[in-house]
Parts: structure tokens; sequence; C-alpha cells
């Protein structure tokens, strides 16, 4: 039986070679690991085998670079590969060890005339190793982790031949690994507006059909804010649109440093338009983290550092924003069923930006670097009321 830990408890060991925080991928990893264990068993019978990857959660500080200094066993097969399957070991212990820190493959015949093997590993495992085949798992000359395998089946030792075997094999999964991260960067790009790196608007529709199902199944409720930027026309049309692209990303910069403590969802909607999804927050905390966002915006002194092609020009107390808020509970209610009774998220969402985009242009109309709430039942567009100025 080949045992590997969950996806999500995988993902975080490979994300550090992703250029985004991962989302739940469509290509799964675990699903993965089990099937390149089988071919390893297959390729070369063997007693157990697991793999090992760095553990980006547990570090050492080697001058100023960060350094991996365990390895976790997040796939295993064999009688005792439940004792494994998850265990740490140092990376200077072991011929597992040995061969992640020096990148290159370990062939051990008998690991008793073996001064690198580990006998506590055993003690552990309750395994009992006669003969080792260890290579590397690597990422663009990167060694990631090690692919380890076990007493060869039948008693006898392991042969050159089959250590030339497993160094191909090895070859094969740092190429597939490699291809899931390719895969992964662009499924995650694909969510992304290309300016701001926030999710664009389509992904915005998923996250929040998620997010109001999510809600309405725990009994929960979920704040959306709708900003719109006051004086970004002005700054395009004097400083062009270099400048105002510039603007918009260190607004979204705003955004992120703002909700960075909590849970938040963030996207640009179009233009100089912003969303934020705050699950589980209820009017109040919706109304707050809306002005919190506000200020920081008005206090922002945009270009403020020149770059290759905008020069410093800033910009302060020109570029604000407008702020519409709607909630689940107070905006949609009941109104999330359809005709027939059935809960409806895509009903749900339409009705709160209306309800947000509503607000915001209250709050544009009475005088923009407002915050405004929509207030009632959404049957259509919601009416409003002022919060904070």
């Amino acid at each position: 039986m080949i045992r590997v830990l969950n996806n999500k408890r995988l993902l975080p060991f490979l994300a550090r070679h992703m250029q985004m925080v991962p989302q739940e991928p469509e290509l799964r990893l675990d699903t993965f690991l089990r099937l390149a264990l089988a071919k390893a068993d297959e390729f070369v019978p063997s007693e157990s085998g697991s793999i090992f990857l760095d553990d980006p959660a547990i570090k050492m500080l080697q001058g100023s670079t960060l350094e991996p200094m365990q390895l976790a066993a997040v796939a295993a097969f064999g009688s005792k590969s439940g004792n494994l399957l998850g265990k740490r070991i140092s990376v200077g212990r072991g011929i597992v060890g040995r061969v992640y820190t020096s990148g290159q493959a370990c062939y051990s015949r008998d690991v008793r005339k073996d001064p690198h093997f580990a006998a506590e590993f055993d003690k552990m495992t309750g395994n009992q190793t006669r003969s080792v085949l260890c290579v590397p798992i690597q990422i663009r000359e990167s060694t990631i982790g090690v692919l380890e395998l076990i007493n060869k089946k039948g008693r006898k030792p392991y042969t050159p031949a089959d250590f030339d075997l497993l160094k191909i094999f090895a070859d094969y999964i740092s190429a597939s690994i490699q291809n899931f991260l390719d895969a992964k960067r662009n499924a995650e790009r694909a969510k992304r507006d290309n300016l701001t790196g926030l999710f664009n608007d389509r992904q915005l529709f998923d996250v929040m059909n998620y997010e109001v199902l999510r809600a309405w199944r725990r009994g929960l409720n979920l704040g959306l804010l709708f900003l719109d930027l006051d004086g970004f026309k002005e700054v395009n049309d004097e400083h062009g649109h270099l400048a105002g692209s510039r603007v918009l990303m260190e607004v979204a910069e705003v955004l992120r440093q703002t909700v960075r403590q909590l849970r938040a969802e963030l996207a640009r909607y179009g233009g100089d338009e912003y969303v934020v999804v705050l699950p589980g927050a209820g009017l109040a905390e919706s109304v707050e983290v809306a002005d919190r966002i506000r200020r920081a915006v008005e206090r922002t002194i945009f270009l403020s550092q020149a770059t290759d092609d905008v020069a410093a020009l800033q910009i302060s107390d020109q570029i604000t924003t407008s702020i519409g808020v709607a909630c689940l509970k107070e905006n949609v209610g009941s109104a999330i069923r359809g005709a027939n009774g059935r809960v409806r998220a895509s009903r749900a969402v339409s009705l709160l930006i209306k309800a947000a985009d509503a607000a915001m242009y209250r709050a544009k109309r009475a005088g923009k670097n407002q915050v405004v709430v929509a207030q009632g039942k959404t049957a259509g567009v919601a009416a409003s009321s002022d919060i904070t100025q």
C-alpha cells in the first residue's frame, strides 16, 4: 500500500517554487506521487520506498540565506510505511541526508558497511534495512528532495543496473514535478489581472460563488466592498497612461497591506475599480475595513519613486477612493433562493455587486472619498446611506 500526505499538506513543500501562493490545483500532487512510487517499485521491485521533500516550514539561518534543515517523508510504501509518513529527518543525517546535501545519487549494497547509514531511522520506522538506492529529485539543478528504495525483493542486493534505472526514473520524476509547477503557475496566472496581480473579474465570480455558498451553509455573513478611485482620470490625463498604470499597481499593494491580516479576497474589477470580499464579516466589520482602506489610500503618496518608465511624481491628496459596502444577510437575505426555492449563489453574487456598486456611486455623488453602505434587501438597485466621510 502506498501512503501519501494529503494534497493540502503536500502543496506547501512546493509553494516556494511557484510565483503565487497556491490555490487548490486541478492537478493533484498526491496522486502523482502515489503513481511515481508505484512506478519506481515496478522498475526496481523493493520491500519499501519513500519520497522526501525539503520542508520550507522548518529552516535555519545561514548568513543571509534561509536553507531548509529538515526533510519530510511525503509519500511511502511498504509494511512499515505508516511509521514513516510525515516524519522529518535532518539533512545532515543518513544516506537520505547525504544525497540531498550533495545532490549525488547513492547506491549501497550493504548498509552495514556504509558509514553514512544511520541506524536510528530503522528504529524509528521498524524497518530492517539491508541495501539502499537513493537518488536526488531536482528542479533546474536545485535539489528539492530524495527518492529512496530499501531492500530489493528476493533478499538480493541492488545491482548497478538497478541504480542506473532508478537514476533515469528520478529524472522523470524531476521533470514531472517541474511540469506540475509550470501547469500550476499557468493556472494561477489565468486567474490574475496582468497589471496588479489581484484576481481578475472572472475569478472573482468563482471565488464569490464559493464564499456565498459557504457562508449560507454555515449561517455566516459576508461583506463586499466595491471601490472606485477618485482623481484617477486626472492623473491619467496629466501624466499619461504609464503613470496611471503605476498608480493602479500601487493601489493594489495598498489593498494587500491593509487587509493582510484578514481573511480577504482582492480583485481588480476593471479600469480603476476594485472589489474586496470579506468572508465571515458582518456590516460593522466591513465598514471598518472599508474606512481603513479609504484612509490608507488617502494618505498614500503615489509614484514616490522613479521607475524605468515613470518619473517620481510624488502624487498626494489627488488619489482617493469612494467605497460601497454590501453584506449577504443585510442586502440579499432570502433572495439567495430562486423561484424554485433552490439556493442560487450566482444570484446572490449579482445582487451583492449591484448593491455595493450602487452604494459606491452614492459615495461619488456625495462628494467622493467616502464609505457608503447599501441598505435593505436588494431587488435590483439598492438604496444607500452615507456612513463615513
